[in-house]
């Protein structure tokens, strides 16, 4: 299913009210088990990915806490838990490959298949089909607020969900260098001049 200009396919649920943690989660066979990954939103709001760090297998996960940093080119972001899990498997071929995200982010660029915790139970209101007007709604209101474009993103909506921050580009470092420099020069300037009585 096509949402304004993104993939959101009807089989699985889609976590809302959480920038800039953009995951699906789509229920296995047996209802215990579960493969999580990043939406198609988050993949073309990024931008091509040259890294996502994942945790290791046989982990728990406390919800707000971190399940990966993805990097790309100007962007890197922290995604925080929504809710407990245990990490069953690690899609491993993303440490290589972490461009089949942009490519296909809902089949074969799944990053875990976890197993929700019984103290972890999902938040229902913040998981959403790709029917549900919620859904079109959250991703106007990411878009309109520049959610995962910013030097910062938007205020995390269900708390401590995540951080992404614009990597600094080395120009912006040497201007942002040379504008103290000049603030310097001036305020020795200032303390020059001699004081009228």
């Amino acid at each position: 299913m096509k949402i304004l200009d993104y993939e959101y396919p009807g089989d699985r649920k889609y976590l809302i009210n959480s920038t800039p943690t953009h995951i699906w989660i789509l229920k296995g066979e047996n209802g215990d088990k579960y493969l999580i990954g990043l939406s198609d939103f988050f993949q073309k709001q990024i931008g091509e990915l040259d890294k996502i760090t994942l945790k290791k297998k046989d982990i728990d996960i406390d919800k707000g806490k971190t399940i990966c940093l993805v990097q790309a080119k100007n962007y890197s972001a922290i995604l925080k838990s929504p809710f407990n899990f245990k990490i069953l498997e690690v899609n491993s071929k993303l440490d290589k490959k972490p461009k089949m995200i942009n490519k296909d982010p809902y089949n074969s660029s799944w990053i875990y298949k976890i197993e929700v915790s019984s103290s972890g139970s999902m938040i229902s209101e913040n998981l959403v089909s790709a029917e549900d007007p919620k859904l079109k709604k959250f991703l106007e209101d990411e878009i309109k607020n520049n959610a995962l474009i910013g030097d910062d993103c938007c205020p995390d909506f269900i708390g401590k969900s995540g951080v992404v921050r614009r990597k600094k580009k080395r120009k912006d470092k040497e201007d942002n260098d040379k504008n103290k420099e000049d603030n310097d020069k001036d305020k020795e300037n200032e303390n020059e001049k001699p004081k009228e009585s």
